[in-house]
């Protein structure tokens, strides 16, 4: 259990990197950015102003359908001042699947902060976790 939610940690944590080639390419919305990323499902979202600029941001977690496996990223799209959207950060894609299961119940933006709230289950035990994450954080600064 402990090395699946370093992985899942691994996951959550973002690292500085564009998404599926979309670097610095602008959206009008956000339905726009999840469509345009291919067998996509949106699992859920927030909006709020993650990087302190007084614009409304969105956060996203995704699931990306794939053959063999599919794949779980968090997105984070910042608000520019024409109101269009960057893709500002993408978690690691994470393998959804495995020994246990992961449901994840809550997304939330608060005074700059992306809280994520993930249930994990394993053979034997239940393991509540809520992961907080700050826009341009490092895995060094965690």
């Amino acid at each position: 259990m402990r090395t699946f939610c370093r992985a899942l940690l691994y996951c959550i944590v973002l690292c500085f990197s564009y998404a599926y080639g979309l670097d610095n390419q602008t959206f009008n919305n956000a339905h726009e950015f999840v469509n345009s990323i291919p067998n996509t499902t949106l699992e859920m979202s927030a909006t709020g102003d993650v990087n302190g600029d007084g614009l409304k941001d969105w956060v996203g977690l995704i699931l990306r359908e794939g053959d063999p496996t599919s794949t779980r990223q968090l997105f984070i799209l910042t608000q520019l001042p024409d109101g269009k959207y960057i893709v500002s950060e993408k978690s690691v894609g994470s393998e959804v699947g495995g020994n246990g299961s992961s449901e994840y119940n809550n997304l939330k933006i608060i005074k700059s902060s992306i809280y994520v709230h993930q249930l994990g289950r394993g053979y034997n035990n239940l393991q509540e976790n809520i992961y907080q994450y700050k826009l341009g954080a490092s895995l060094n600064s965690l």
